[in-house]
């Protein structure tokens, strides 16, 4: 998509050439109709938007995040006592400097992954840590047709391991519910359901294999798919801070966490906006 956008009641500042943006001048809790459909284009067009300084009860961080699109709360950890949508996302001071360390995509071994997430600083040092994303809209489109043309025909299995998150327990151990590994299957490169545009749709955390082969056989070509798919030209950075909002688009990025001061705690508050089967 283009970078020439017109917004009246929001200022974009882009974080990178791939995607990403800083939104500045609104209120999140109190959004007027226009500044929402800013805030919806930009979000197409950049699939992670950050807002700064924010201030939200639970109920008003459901109530943004269901702009988006259904809230469906994510499926591992307790939600707070204050809301059942809003789960918990909590550093401790000692936890391994891994926590979250490898690029992943929303738990794409489910049959209907999450749509996207918003995420909120609630808690932490004043510098707590960075996160990154990627974008794979645009590392799809960097392929070579042939490849493009190899990767239209593939599916792929994804599913729940112990150590997927870098914490050595996979999600569904954290939740109390591991005993059985989940899996899915879903298109190599998916369309998006707003933009029509295409994505490639894997994820180094979950995903074991191309569908059809066996995972040695998938290994070469999934780990170059991972190294493209994390260079630099297609990422952004962010720096989390008390009061920061991060909402993203999980059908066509990855994150993953850079770190952070180990001896501090930081707590976030994460509602995730249900999706639909990958197409």
């Amino acid at each position: 998509m283009g970078d020439d956008l017109d917004f009246e009641r929001i200022t974009v500042k882009p974080l990178s050439t791939a995607l990403g943006a800083e939104v500045a001048e609104v209120d999140l809790a109190r959004l007027d109709d226009q500044a929402w459909t800013e805030i919806e284009r930009a979000y197409h067009r950049y699939m992670v938007l950050f807002f700064r300084d924010q201030s939200m009860t639970p109920e008003e961080q459901v109530n943004f995040a269901a702009r988006f699109g259904p809230v469906d709360r994510y499926p591992f950890g307790d939600p707070i006592p204050e809301h059942q949508d809003v789960v918990a996302v909590v550093a401790e001071p000692d936890a391994p400097s891994t926590f979250g360390a490898l690029w992943r995509s929303d738990t794409p071994f489910l049959e209907r992954p999450p749509a996207g997430s918003v995420l909120y600083a609630r808690h932490g040092p004043g510098d707590a840590g960075e996160a990154q994303w990627a974008d794979l809209r645009g590392a799809y489109a960097a392929l070579s047709p042939g490849l493009r043309t190899v990767l239209d025909g593939l599916r792929a299995v994804h599913r729940d391991s112990p150590g997927a998150d870098g914490t050595g327990a996979g999600d569904g151990a954290r939740d109390g519910a591991g005993a059985e590994t989940r899996t899915a299957t879903h298109p190599v490169v998916r369309t998006h359901p707003v933009t029509g545009e295409r994505s490639l749709y894997l994820c180094p955390a979950h995903t074991a294999r191309f569908d059809g082969m066996t995972e040695d056989e998938s290994a070469p070509l999934l780990d170059y798919l991972y190294r493209h798919g994390t260079r630099a030209e297609f990422t952004c950075r962010l720096r989390w801070e008390p009061g920061t909002v991060a909402v993203w688009d999980s059908r066509c990025t990855w994150r993953t966490r850079l770190g952070g001061d180990p001896g501090q705690q930081r707590v976030l508050h994460r509602v995730s906006i249900g999706g639909e089967r990958p197409e």
